[in-house]
This record gives C-alpha cells, sequence and structure tokens, in this order.
C-alpha cells in the first residue's frame, strides 16, 4: 500500500498541474463551461488520477500464494488381532462412527470412545450396550442387539482405541 501511495501522489499532482494551467489558457468562459473544467470537475479529475494510479501501483504487487493442500492422512492400518478386525466391521457397519468419530474420537454429538477399555471392563461395556444409561438413550444412543461374537468382537475394538 506504501508504494501506491508514493506512485500515486506524484500522478495526482502532475494531473492537477496540467488540469489547471490549461484551465487558465482556455480561452473565454464558454469552453469552460461547456468543458465543465471547474473546481468540482478537477476534484473528480483528482480522484480519478489517484484510483488509476493506485491501480497501476496495485499491478505490481503480488498475492501470497494459496496455501498448499494438506495430504489426507494416511489411512490406518489393519488390526493385527483378527478379532479387533471383526469388532471394527461391527462398529462399520452399525455407523457408530457417524456420531462417536472415525476411530471413536469423539464428536459433539457423542463422547469419545478412545481409552474406553481403561475405564470399563468387558462385562461393564457389555452391560452398557444391553442396558444403555439414561444418558445414552437422551443422546440417541440407539438399542442394538448384538450376537455374542459381534459383541465379543466389538469389545476387543473398543478396548484397542487408545
Amino acid at each position: 500500500m506504501t508504494a501506491s501511495l508514493l506512485v500515486s501522489a506524484p500522478i495526482a499532482a502532475i494531473l492537477v498541474a496540467v488540469v489547471t494551467s490549461w484551465m487558465r489558457r482556455a480561452p473565454g468562459r464558454a469552453v469552460r463551461r461547456l468543458l465543465l473544467l471547474n473546481g468540482a470537475t478537477a476534484a473528480l479529475a483528482l480522484a480519478a488520477a489517484g484510483a488509476l494510479s493506485l491501480l497501476i501501483a496495485g499491478c505490481g504487487e503480488s498475492s501470497p500464494p494459496p496455501p498448499k493442500p494438506q495430504a489426507a492422512a494416511p489411512a490406518p492400518a489393519a488390526p493385527a488381532n483378527p478379532l479387533i478386525a471383526q469388532g471394527k466391521k461391527v462398529f462399520d457397519s452399525h455407523a457408530c462412527s457417524a456420531c462417536h468419530g472415525e476411530g471413536g474420537v469423539g464428536t459433539p454429538m457423542a463422547p469419545q470412545l478412545t481409552g474406553i477399555g481403561g475405564k470399563f471392563t468387558p462385562q461393564q461395556l457389555q452391560d452398557l450396550f444391553q442396558h444403555p444409561t439414561a444418558k445414552m438413550d437422551a443422546g440417541g444412543m440407539p438399542h442394538f442387539q448384538f450376537t455374542p461374537e459381534e459383541m465379543k468382537a466389538l469389545i476387543a475394538y473398543l478396548d484397542s482405541l487408545k
């Protein structure tokens, strides 16, 4: 912006000097009235010259380069334990990540599940799935009916979320 002011001030001064000297030399008032070269027109010409000089000065400035797109996070590796892999399939097939986030990281809709294996025993987790708390019901947690194999796999997956 400073560079544009340094350029616009001399251009505006030159334009005012040229216009006012031409006005003094113009023969007769009729020509001045015809061309409407009075104080208001000179001010308008000065404003136009300033805008033009700002435009010219801005042409040399470059905008900052656009930010580089972030590379997508690599997909998590498949769990080594087949029971955990099966539990992830249960988690995904019941759309648990829609509320709890991918990998159980939590969202504004539902709490995080990472570290839940350290807070609850497998039996307590099974009881929570079979008998959700009032808070879980109020939050919209669906009542799922898992097979014993699905329950075991899901609990293994939740326990693996650290």
